[in-house]
């Protein structure tokens, strides 16, 4: 498909608005394109992205979808577009190439520089991870994708820098479903369970596929890691790359301990600030992409020591009378909920809820032990968790986060844990889960005063 990336004076149609659009439709133009932006929605774009739209003369729509656009040799469309829409489907039907905003990027970097990782859980402290570790090397490192950094953005602005540059992407099963090359030099599935399920009709095998596609074009140049624990991964292997687990072909994996009660220790005695089995994992996938690199292991463990986590990841957000309170608002699938009951031994609080993602939350019955306490249930999917969940431990609905927040304080004592970790999407209270998780910070922030 090399024929594409003749794109000097070809009409280009960008599809969709958001950041990477907007990057996308940048880059498309720098590159020589005569580009049309078209957004459904009726927005009201910043001052930020109204000054990129003038720098790069990009003509645009919002509001909805025109006839212009369909004058186009290459489609570009957002990955939240799903494929079942009338706008997709009328311009599948046009017979010219749709691809994602990734794939247009990735035309534009040498495919040794891309380190792209994806997974349902932990790819975006694993990207960040990575990220910190190169830090004071040798190498221009740059992070972006799905993490809230458009490849184009990286693109469009790192050009001029030529020695020693690398891209570190997250990337996510939508971004994935219409490339053609992209290729990275290192790749990485972390894991895959059962989530977007409403995007793949249910079917888990289809979410599976759309994943696999990041491995879909290396070469026995090029490395493909996986989960040796997940069993879809371990059946699913490529076999045109040089294929391996993260966890297990890993010379470094002898620096990092996990300690029964969840913490991670460095091999010098030095406590992390990130704590549980699935941070320890995304710690190991991390170290297993920098040997590549050829970083010390010295600089690794100097790395590792300085890492915070980020924010709503089971992040520790105070100790009120020795109540501590986590916010783990980007938990929105069952097995991210997992992997947060996991990390704690103590009497345990649990605060559920949002918006369904089709899910089976039946399935966390095997790990709701004596130490939970009581589950409080809020938002859409209250009723149906708790009729799945029944039985098994105390459960209580609230109105709200607020109402939720409130009761786990007064019911908890010391020594306990309060967890926010919906194990669903925001979408029925909240903009998105950092809104969430920012809410719950200030809830629990306005508790020391009530105490």
């Amino acid at each position: 498909m090399t024929h594409l990336k003749k794109i000097e004076n070809k009409n280009i149609s960008v599809i969709g608005a958001g950041l990477s659009g907007l990057y996308v439709a940048a880059l498309a133009t720098q590159k020589g394109a005569q580009v049309f932006l078209s957004e459904y929605r009726t927005k009201k774009f910043s001052k930020d992205e109204l000054n990129l739209l003038e720098r790069y003369n990009i003509d645009y729509e919002t509001g909805g979808h025109t006839e212009q656009l369909e004058n186009a040799d290459l489609y570009i469309i957002s990955p939240g577009i799903p494929k079942e829409t009338d706008i997709y489907q009328s311009i599948k039907k046009s017979g010219q190439p749709v691809i994602s905003e990734i794939e247009f990027a990735s035309w534009f970097a040498d495919d040794t520089q891309i380190i792209a990782i994806t997974g349902t859980n932990g790819k975006s402290t694993t990207v960040r991870l990575v990220d910190h570790l190169f830090k004071g090397t040798h190498y221009n490192a740059y992070l972006g994708g799905n993490i809230g950094i458009p490849f184009s953005k990286l693109i469009l602005e790192m050009e001029n820098i030529t020695q020693n540059k690398v891209f570190i992407l997250e990337i996510s099963s939508f971004q994935l479903e219409d490339i053609i090359d992209f290729k990275p030099y290192i790749s990485m599935i972390l894991n895959i369970t059962a989530d977007h399920l409403d995007r793949y009709q249910g079917d888990i095998d289809k979410y599976l596929e759309a994943k696999l596609q990041i491995a879909a074009n290396q070469t026995k140049d090029d490395f493909y890691y996986y989960d040796s624990e997940d069993s879809l991964l371990t059946k699913n292997i490529p076999d045109n790359t040089n294929s391996s687990a993260y966890d297990q072909n890993n010379r470094y994996k002898d620096i990092i301990e996990l300690k029964e009660d969840g913490s991670i220790f460095l091999q010098n005695g030095s406590k992390l600030k990130i704590r549980g089995r699935h941070n320890y994992k995304n710690i190991l996938a991390a170290v297993a992409v920098c040997q590549h690199f050829q970083i010390s292991k010295d600089h690794i463990m100097e790395q590792l020591n300085t890492f915070s986590g980020l924010a709503h990841r089971l992040e520790f957000v105070k100790n009120i009378k020795g109540i501590e309170f986590y916010n783990d608002s980007k938990s929105t699938n069952i097995d991210s909920v997992i992997q947060a009951l996991t990390s704690f031994k103590q009497p345990m609080y649990l605060i559920m809820g949002g918006r369904d993602k089709d899910l089976d939350f039946s399935e966390l019955l095997p790990y709701l032990n004596s130490n939970i306490k009581e589950i409080i249930l809020i938002g859409e999917a209250a009723d149906k968790i708790q009729k799945q969940l029944q039985t098994k431990r105390p459960i209580m609905k609230k109105k709200d986060l607020e109402q939720a927040v409130q009761h786990a304080y007064h019911k908890s004592s010391s020594g306990s844990v309060v967890l926010l970790s919906p194990g669903c999407a925001s979408f029925d209270m909240y903009e998105n889960y950092k809104k969430r998780g920012q809410h719950f910070k200030a809830l629990v922030n306005s508790l020391q005063e009530q105490r």
